[in-house]
């Protein structure tokens, strides 16, 4: 009955999918919502989110997929840009404001309102993940700058405050308000139910002798858990309840637990009831209870539960919340209380060590602008922000809206390679060892229909294996996945640890390259029908023909690389066989281009790189190139109010294939700066998965929309501006034939079989005879 209601949903999820995964700009905001973010920290653990206004809009651990710790949820209408929040209620996410006085007169007012307080949100360093948001009130005279990082080795979340404040103002009270949701709940095929899950939320405290909350939930939500909550809270009493809130660990055992304390003293606090979901509890909103500046020291609260915390601070002093997560309460309070005796200086100086060493390794050449290459190393710091610590996965997003907090293997091969061509191979190897764990090892593994091969890829994935979207068979994917494996051993200089690395992955290589070989169509040549670029409908489309082209052509070459013969002919021919299938089939010989069967977004360019379907001078590519590279150019210097998105595809192929000496490469780099400088949002330099002119008379500004930041998008704009400048990241060495020794010939049984004496007394013998039989006829004659 599970299975069945599971296979319900999911159809129903499938329904909503063409406006989901081919976004024209913000059509995917319009189902799912609009993305909320401007920064992120974290480096795969703990991860967070930030809006410009400093609000936290995304909270996640173990890392940056899951679980889900935060309750909050933007609008899909049209003007959600256009709302407050993005249309997320008042009291969803988590911030920080003041309470004060002045002559007098006290004042509650909240960092994000924009009424009072201008803000400009950017990284604390070019090179770092801390991420900064400065206010001003010009009615105040207040200045004050929140500093948001994750401690690498605590993995607890610091939001850090600074407030300067004249004289004038007296009696100064910093409150920071948090709406927790956590929730365990994740669903095979189903990204959406942590999204969607109304059962969020247990049990939270606060200990006044520890001077901090625990918010708690069981790993599933049961008859017994709630009765053995029940039962607990029967228990408590004026006198014992310190004690009771300091052994939940030991009551409740593993869970997901979070704990909320700070760097100084908190004078008044609030576990409160979201009163927007439960609006007949008699216990107080913690939001609401900020409204007069003073909280109702609520100690308990269940089910759907926020807090809000205070306490007094003084002008130009850092005063810091900090959040730790766990399975346990001991293990979130240890981390807990190691960063509150660490100090905030301390804290902050160590994370900008970690991310300093950890950018010192990007090999970004230095003749590119400061401006495009400050981008690439941003899209450095994004991925690793992205990328699960443990297991290497990188999420497209760590967005909630859209739910892109999975692990695309399509987006990943290109994420991979620009890795590559940074001097990140650990990470990329890391990433390549998650693919091959993922990879199907035998038919119908992790998928829901028949048509699941072994050697292929699902939609995407969870860090920890589970199949995260409802498509089973993504062509595409397992050809770019087969293309990283292979290509990636060329950014391998030692020859020794080349051969090891191509054997270790061949098993994994040769099983996606067989399946490849059997998706084939026997009228027409081309793939089998199979899902490209997350389209449900099974089709034959350019997108899925290159890449199992590319996969083909690419393990094929390991295989002679490793003597492997007659695998590398076998895929050698059904490659050359495919690639004649796509001028017949999918190319217009009149127009001299892709016959508009093009991968989404691409404009046919994936054929030009990374396939490389035909040599660079091939005159079949000029109709292609024209077509390419004239939407690119509309797309980005003469934008459509309706947006675009995915245009740095095109860009990588035209920094490709377009010769030195064409006129239109000075317009490329127009483009390619457009994309890398204008395009990303101001301070923090991350992208949407989509974008759209936002016009004001003939001029315009970009607006970047779902999923931000998105990661996929980032890599292939940073590898255009790599590739415009430095063309020689897409030279890669040609792996030599290594054919076999010829094998020895066997030796005959017999008498040659025997001394080399017995040989030559044969051979002697032999000669004996020919003369006897030569004088033999000399005497007849």
């Amino acid at each position: 009955m599970k299975r069945v209601v599971s296979y319900l949903f999911i159809c129903f999820a499938i329904l909503l999918l063409p406006l989901f995964l081919f976004p024209a700009a913000n059509e995917a905001e319009l189902m799912f919502g609009a993305t909320n973010i401007y920064g992120i920290v974290g480096e795969g653990g703990t991860t967070a989110a930030f809006s410009k206004w400093g609000e936290l809009t995304v909270l996640r651990w173990p890392n940056p997929s899951y679980y889900e710790l935060l309750n909050y949820t933007t609008s899909s209408a049209p003007d959600a840009r256009e709302l407050p929040h993005l249309g997320a209620l008042d009291n969803m996410g988590g911030f920080g404001g003041l309470v004060f006085f002045l002559n007098d007169k006290k004042v509650v007012t909240f960092f994000r309102d924009p009424v009072t307080w201008s803000v400009t949100t950017e990284y604390y360093t070019d090179n770092s993940g801390v991420l900064v948001h400065r206010f001003h009130s010009d009615e105040y005279s207040i200045d004050v700058t929140q500093v948001d990082f994750v401690h690498p080795e605590s993995d607890v979340l610091t939001i850090a405050f600074n407030v300067r404040y004249p004289d004038t103002i007296t009696g100064v009270k910093l409150f920071f308000f948090l709406n927790p949701a956590l929730s365990m709940k994740r669903i095979e095929f189903v990204p959406l139910s942590s999204y969607m899950d109304k059962d969020k939320g247990f049990l939270l405290s606060y200990s006044r002798t520890g001077q901090y909350f625990i918010d708690y939930v069981p790993p599933s939500l049961t008859q017994d858990s709630l009765d053995k909550l029940n039962s607990w809270l029967g228990t408590i009493s004026g006198e014992n309840i310190e004690s009771k809130i300091e052994g939940i660990g030991d009551y409740f055992g593993k869970g997901l637990y979070l704990v909320v304390g700070s760097s100084f003293p908190i004078s008044e606090f609030q576990c409160g009831v979201d009163r927007e979901i439960l609006q007949r509890s008699s216990i107080q909103d913690a939001y609401q209870d900020l409204m007069d500046g003073k909280l109702s020291e609520n100690q308990i609260s269940t089910n759907r539960v926020d807090l809000a915390l205070m306490g007094n601070v003084k002008s130009g002093e850092w005063n810091a919340i900090y959040l730790s997560s766990a399975n346990t309460q001991d293990e979130a309070l240890s981390a807990l209380s190691e960063v509150k005796n660490s100090g905030f200086s301390s804290l902050l100086q160590d994370i900008l060590g970690w991310w300093e060493n950890f950018t010192a390794k990007a090999k970004i050449p230095g003749d590119i602008p400061e401006d495009e290459k400050r981008f690439v190393l941003r899209t450095v710091i994004t991925i690793a922000t992205s990328m699960d610590k443990k297991t290497g996965a990188i999420v497209a997003s760590v967005a909630n809206q859209p739910p892109y907090f999975l692990d695309w293997p399509r987006d990943g091969a290109f994420i991979n390679y620009f890795l590559d061509t940074v001097g990140y191979h650990d990470l990329v190897l890391k990433h390549e060892h998650f693919y091959a764990d993922m990879q199907r090892k035998w038919d119908y593994q992790k998928a829901l229909t028949p048509n699941s091969p072994a050697g292929t890829f699902a939609m995407n994935f969870f860090p920890d294996g589970m199949v995260g979207g409802p498509i089973d068979f993504e062509i595409d994917e397992t050809g770019l996945v087969l293309w990283s494996w292979c290509i990636h051993g060329k950014f391998i200089s030692d020859e020794k640890e080349r051969k090891e690395y191509y054997n270790e992955f061949y098993p994994d290589i040769k099983l996606a390259a067989e399946a490849l070989m059997k998706c084939r169509d026997p009228d027409n040549k081309l793939q089998c029908p199979a899902s490209e670029d997350d389209n449900i409908f099974p089709t034959q489309g350019l997108q899925g023909a290159v890449t199992e082209y590319l996969g083909l052509k690419s393990a094929a070459e390991v295989a002679g690389y490793l003597g492997k013969i007659d695998d590398m002919k076998k895929w050698e021919s059904r490659a050359e066989e495919l690639n004649e299938a796509i001028y017949e089939n999918l190319y217009d010989k009149k127009l001299r281009r892709f016959n508009g069967n093009f991968e989404y977004y691409g404009n046919g360019s994936w054929a030009m790189w990374p396939v490389e379907l035909w040599p660079k001078n091939d005159p079949r590519w000029v109709g292609q190139i024209d077509y390419a590279f004239n939407t690119l150019q509309g797309n980005i210097l003469h934008p459509s109010p309706y947006g675009s998105a995915y245009d740095a595809k095109t860009a990588v192929a035209m920094d490709y294939i377009l010769p030195a000496t064409d006129s239109r490469r000075d317009t490329l780099g127009e483009i390619v700066h457009e994309l890398s400088v204008n395009l990303p949002l101001k301070g923090t330099f991350h992208v949407g998965e989509a974008y759209m002119p936002i016009y004001e008379g003939n001029t315009y500004h970009w607006l970047d929309v779902t999923s931000i930041p998105h990661v996929w998008e980032a890599s292939l704009i940073s590898l255009s501006v790599l590739a415009y400048y430095h063309p020689e990241v897409f030279e890669q060495i040609s792996l030599p034939v290594n054919y076999p020794p010829p094998a020895k010939k066997k030796k005959s049984a017999g008498c040659s079989s025997g001394s080399p004496d017995a040989g030559l007394l044969i051979f002697f013998l032999l000669v004996l005879l020919y003369l006897w039989q030569r004088g033999l006829r000399v005497h007849r004659d």
